[in-house]
């Protein structure tokens, strides 16, 4: 048994590091060629990933949720949506209050274009104040999105990037048809950051 638990955090020290050198490897590519094209070295070492973290037995302990979702993420990087839901949400399934799996699922969503469906993660996230400023942009072009301008006014207390708070509490404010608090908070963060394009995008709909 020693022996078993030994080889499976091996095998998921192994994969970590695949990942890990895949992600980068295929960010260089991106970076270096601009193309959406995987990067073939990084599709062999995700490839390569997903072979060690199969091996890692799943039987709902925290050492293989980490392996399920780390499959996970090597699959997402792969394109292989589908298996990379289904892996995420069955993790979710057994860590019913984890925010990184939800993160990992709205991301995953607004990947493919689903953005209506990323919203309940990303409230979450938000309620749980676990959410981040790439999180809070989402949310802030989400049409749709629920009310939560007492979390966001929070937020602005504690946040190094107030701006993107404003902009989310500008565009509640403008999907509520109140075009005179859409304008004022745009003209806040636009007074500090001149060119923030969605304060820029709200306040020419709100004027119009």
């Amino acid at each position: 048994l020693v022996l078993l638990k030994r080889s499976s955090f091996d095998v998921l020290n192994t994969e970590r590091s695949l990942v890990y050198a895949a992600t980068n490897e295929e960010r260089l590519g991106r970076a270096n060629h601009r193309s959406n094209q995987l990067n073939p070295a990084a599709k062999k070492r995700f490839e390569s990933a997903i072979e060690h973290l199969q091996k890692v037995p799943f039987d709902g302990t925290e050492k293989s949720l980490q392996a399920l979702t780390e499959t996970a993420d090597a699959q997402r990087e792969l394109h292989h949506f589908g298996a990379s839901e289904e892996n995420f949400r069955k993790a979710l399934k057994y860590a019913p209050n984890s925010s990184e799996i939800r993160d990992k699922i709205s991301y995953l969503l607004i990947t493919e274009h689903r953005k209506w469906e990323s919203i309940p993660y990303l409230d979450y996230l938000l309620r749980k104040k676990k959410i981040n400023v790439v999180q809070l942009m989402n949310l802030g072009r989400l049409e749709g999105v629920s009310d939560n301008r007492k979390i966001l006014r929070d937020l602005l207390k504690s946040h190094n990037s107030n701006e993107i708070c404003k902009v989310g509490l500008a565009r509640i404010a403008y999907q509520q048809n109140e075009y005179k608090k859409t304008l004022q908070l745009c003209d806040e963060v636009l007074s500090a950051h001149p060119g923030q394009i969605e304060a820029l995008t709200l306040q020419g709909l709100a004027l119009h």
